[in-house]
């Protein structure tokens, strides 16, 4: 599932297999099941990218990287902890599914990885040469991060109230 497209740079098996299951979840015609399990199913990927980065942290803390995240550990916990309560609220059946896919998938991962060499591709192979980039490319780029990061915050501030408003008045 983690093979990498050598033109893309994109897991093209994995992305390929989730637009099959799509498919076929779409022609069930049941669009409010598919998208609550398809929003569940993406949270616990965002939780898992989480702990996969806090993995990677601690297993490899010299592992040369071109981009370190501000406040990375402090974001991921943090992003568990919403999703964890997003999820807390979820539809039921839509949560069983996904969390059944979700161990099916780690079993199999799991099952599979067992015959793998646990190595650490180098960045520069993986991705081939990240280039350092100027001055003023790296000014208009941080510009960029803090409008994204100042609307992230917004955004989460809003989706939580959204969530603690109807706890709070029923």
């Amino acid at each position: 599932m983690g093979k990498i497209h050598h033109k893309h740079k994109t897991p093209h098996i994995a992305v390929i297999l989730v637009g099959i299951i799509n498919m076929i979840l779409i022609a069930t015609d049941s669009i409010t099941y598919i998208a609550s399990v398809s929003l569940i199913s993406l949270g616990i990927c965002y939780m898992i990218g989480c702990l996969s980065y806090l993995g990677l942290k601690k297993k490899y803390p010299d592992l040369k990287r071109p981009y370190k995240a501000p406040a990375g550990v402090f974001g991921c916990y943090f992003t568990i902890a919403v999703y964890a309560f997003m999820l807390a609220f979820a539809d039921k059946m839509a949560l069983m599914t996904a969390f059944i896919i979700t161990v099916v998938c780690l079993v199999f991962y799991m099952v599979y990885t067992r015959r793998h060499v646990d190595a650490m591709i180098p960045i520069d192979e993986e991705i081939g040469e990240v280039n350092e980039i100027d001055d003023n490319s790296r000014k208009k780029l941080d510009r960029e991060y803090k409008i994204w990061k100042c609307a992230t915050i917004i955004v989460t501030v809003i989706a939580l109230t959204i969530y603690v408003i109807p706890l709070c008045i029923s």
